[in-house]
């Protein structure tokens, strides 16, 4: 972020410090995203539930078993279910 202003040409004028600051946040704010969802099981909003997965998959595999004492489906606890 520090050398970006060493990279815009000299001709914008007073465009260059808006552009830097635009530049530098989109870049900024990628970064935050990729590291709040790198580790993709961690109990955070952004990961995979994986006892609402595993729970639904038996339900499914039971289903095509063709059981009559299927379970219902269970309703999504903390945050949101993809």
């Amino acid at each position: 972020m520090l050398l970006l202003p060493l990279s815009i040409f000299d001709d914008l004028g007073f465009v260059e410090i808006p552009a830097t600051l635009a530049i530098a946040t989109i870049f900024f704010l990628l970064e935050k995203t990729a590291v709040s969802m790198q580790n993709p099981f961690e109990n955070q909003p952004t990961d995979v539930e994986m006892s609402h997965l595993s729970k639904r998959i038996e339900i499914d595999l039971r289903q095509m078993a063709g059981e009559k004492d299927v379970p219902p489906i269970p309703p999504p606890d903390d945050f949101y279910i993809l």
